[in-house]
C-alpha cells in the first residue's frame, strides 16, 4: 500500500513538471517580450566612445531641434564610416540631471545600447533652470539598435515625435493682460 502511493505520488510530481516545462514562454508586453529575448540570447559587448566635442556640426543641429523629445537620434559620417548616436532624455527640471549609456550589446544582429537617467542627489542645491540633456555615442558598427532604459523602456527616434506644445491660453492671457494695463494708462492720461 506504502509502495502504490509513493510510487502514484512520484508520477504525480512528473506529470505536473512535464506539463509546466512543455508550455511556452510568452510576453505580457513588448517591452516584456525584449526582456525574455535579452535574456536568452547569445550576447557581445560592443565598444563604445562618449563623443562630447567632436559633435558633427550636422548633427549638433539636428540634436538642437529635436532635443525637446526624449529619444534617441543617429548620424553617419560618410567620410570616416563612424557612426553618431544620441540618446535624448527630454525636457528636466534643472542641469543636474543627465543620461548616460552603460553600455551597447550585440544580440545576433541587433544593437541593444543600455540608457541610465542620472539623477541628481536629494540634498543637492540646484538652480531651476529647465535643461535638455543628451549623451552622444560613437560606435564602429552600422547594425540596426534598439535604446533600452533600465525598467526596459524602448526610446523612439525624435524625428517622429511632436515639438512641445505652445500653451496658447498663457500667451492669451499674457496679452490681455498686457492690453488691459496699456489701456487703463491711456485713460488715465485723459
Amino acid at each position: 500500500m506504502k509502495r502504490k502511493f509513493i510510487i502514484g505520488l512520484i508520477a504525480l510530481l512528473l506529470s505536473s513538471n512535464i506539463g509546466s516545462m512543455a508550455s511556452p514562454v510568452k510576453a505580457k508586453s513588448p517591452i516584456e517580450g525584449v526582456r525574455l529575448i535579452y535574456a536568452l540570447e547569445e550576447k557581445k559587448e560592443i565598444e563604445f566612445e562618449v563623443v562630447e566635442d567632436a559633435i558633427p556640426e550636422k548633427f549638433r543641429d539636428a540634436i538642437e531641434a529635436c532635443k525637446y523629445n526624449k529619444g534617441y537620434l543617429q548620424y553617419e559620417d560618410k567620410e570616416t564610416k563612424n557612426r553618431y548616436i544620441a540618446i535624448l532624455a527630454g525636457e528636466r527640471p534643472n542641469p543636474a540631471y543627465g543620461i548616460k549609456v552603460t553600455r551597447v550589446e550585440k544580440h545576433n544582429d541587433k544593437l541593444i545600447i543600455n540608457v541610465k537617467d542620472v539623477l541628481p542627489s536629494p540634498d543637492m542645491m540646484v538652480i531651476q533652470v529647465i535643461a535638455y540633456p543628451y549623451t552622444v555615442i560613437k560606435v564602429k558598427d552600422n547594425a540596426d539598435f534598439v535604446a533600452v532604459d533600465e525598467e526596459g523602456k524602448i526610446y523612439e527616434d525624435s524625428r517622429l515625435r511632436r515639438l512641445p506644445e505652445i500653451k496658447t491660453e498663457s500667451i492669451t492671457n499674457w496679452k490681455n493682460s498686457a492690453l488691459n494695463k496699456f489701456a487703463s494708462k491711456i485713460t488715465s492720461y485723459k
